[in-house]
């Protein structure tokens, strides 16, 4: 399994690896593109590699968060049934007899 990942990293580290090689300029990426002037500073010069890593991180970080979202009502059932389970099983030992080894 460690090969399998070395060789996945491997598969996903080249391609990045070109790309920065490839594009060490920097691009200019507006972040004000109808020119309202709401956004300040409304251009920045970032290199290409940086951009698309950023990017990249931007839509995990947005993934991570939905899915947590998502996730919540799962958790609370959880906590819930757990809760549930604890008084079965205290009502359950108050109604064992004392010397009863079950």
């Amino acid at each position: 399994m460690t090969y399998l990942k070395l060789i996945l990293l491997a598969l996903l580290a080249t391609p990045l690896a070109a790309l920065i090689m490839m594009n060490p300029h920097p691009v200019t990426v507006r972040l004000d593109p109808l020119g309202l002037g709401i956004v300040s500073p409304a251009q920045v010069e970032l290199p290409l590699a940086a951009l698309v890593i950023g990017a990249a991180l931007l839509g995990l970080l947005i993934g991570v968060v939905l899915e947590w979202i998502r996730e919540a009502g799962e958790r609370r059932e959880k906590a819930r049934a757990e809760r549930r389970l604890a008084e079965a099983e205290a009502k359950l030992a108050a109604l064992q007899p004392a010397g009863s080894g079950l």
